[in-house]
């Protein structure tokens, strides 16, 4: 990554001091306190129940979408339609223990994703300078209720009018689009931030390795807490993971079938450090189905490693037959190995 010329490498810890003063030098803009459709819920482990969350978040309005692919961030990412829930949400479930765990929940920066932004704010071109505020909003509020209208000073013929429900705005898109108001054919689009503040905290949530599908920018504080556990979890891992005494081989019958009919919990080493948590999980549930009931990833300073508690031993071949010596992300640098855990199921989650 680069910022201003200077070149970042993440694992370097010069480098992270650096980035780490970028991202201070940002948080006068209060990035995370300004409401938003989305929020960035941190303190989310691997033991969570997706249904239970949708339940707790949906109590305060309708759920767009939820992220799990950064829980091995230790954070999830909610969208609500209705920056009021939004709101709600955030005031009432900050602080709140989930699973022993306290939530703490900032609001995310929306970004572009591939279907285009859309945080209910439109733009309106080509207004006639008679047409005042109320006329507009007799007319917009037809399809929804009406949060803010405002203008720049620069630019009196363009109005903006921001909607509490992103829905509302794709209407009034769709149907007001090309109309005349006062003699004059209006133009409508959706209302595009100007993120150029945005790129360098965008560039660090890639080097972090937090899937680029989720549509949201966490805020510089957040950050610097992730930067700090990832130089910690970088050393842990490496450790601990190295010592290859931990990993035993996986052995087979004269049929194909695995020896041990009781070992369910699998390491699969050099996973790609490109590969995401969710390619991670496609390729498990291409080769054993749903037969697992934990999955994670660690990173490791070249790669990733692979952890996979299985329900059904016996889907421990097919396991083997995806992962082994085969290559999950175009050139990679080294085949994947699977390999045995020394420590099995609970045991390896308590350590």
């Amino acid at each position: 990554m680069s910022q201003s010329g200077i070149h970042y490498n993440i694992n370097d810890k010069n480098d992270r001091n650096k980035i780490t003063e970028e991202l201070n030098k940002l948080e006068q803009f209060q990035y995370g306190e300004h409401p938003s459709r989305v929020l960035c819920v941190f303190n989310i482990l691997s033991q969570y129940d997706p249904k239970e969350l949708l339940c707790i978040f949906q109590q305060y309005g309708d759920v767009k979408t939820i992220y799990y692919s950064t829980v091995q961030f230790g954070f999830i990412v909610v969208i609500f339609y209705d920056i009021r829930s939004s709101r709600s949400a955030a005031k009432y479930l900050n602080g709140r223990c989930y699973r022993g765990h306290q939530l703490h929940i900032v609001f995310g920066i929306p970004i572009d994703i591939n279907e285009g932004p859309n945080h209910g704010t439109l733009v309106i071109f080509n207004i006639d300078k008679q047409t005042d505020d109320e006329t507009l909003k007799t007319i917009f509020s037809k399809y929804g209720e009406i949060k803010e209208i405002r203008e720049t000073p620069s630019r009196k013929y363009h109005k903006f009018i921001e909607y509490f429900d992103s829905r509302s705005s794709d209407v009034a898109l769709k149907e007001l689009n090309d109309i005349e108001i006062n003699g004059r054919k209006i133009k409508i689009e959706i209302s595009k931030p100007n993120i150029s503040k945005l790129i360098f905290l965008q560039c660090v949530s890639n080097l972090l390795g937090i899937p680029r599908e989720v549509p949201v920018i966490i805020p510089p504080s957040e950050l610097i807490d992730l930067i700090q556990h990832y130089a910690q979890d970088t050393v842990k891992h490496y450790n601990e993971h190295q010592n290859e005494e931990q990993l035993e081989q996986i052995e087979f019958d004269s049929e194909g079938n695995v020896l041990d009919k009781v070992k369910n919990t699998v390491i699969i080493k050099n996973i790609s450090r490109r590969c995401s948590h969710n390619t991670f999980i496609r390729y498990l549930q291409n080769s054993i189905s749903s037969f697992y009931k934990n999955a994670f990833l660690f990173r490791e300073t070249n790669s990733q490693t692979g952890v996979v508690i299985v329900t059904n031993p016996s889907v421990i071949v097919s396991l083997f037959s995806c992962f082994n010596d085969k290559m999950i992300e175009p050139n990679q640098e080294q085949l994947c190995q699977v390999y045995y855990s020394r420590y099995q199921d609970k045991d390896f989650i308590e350590k």
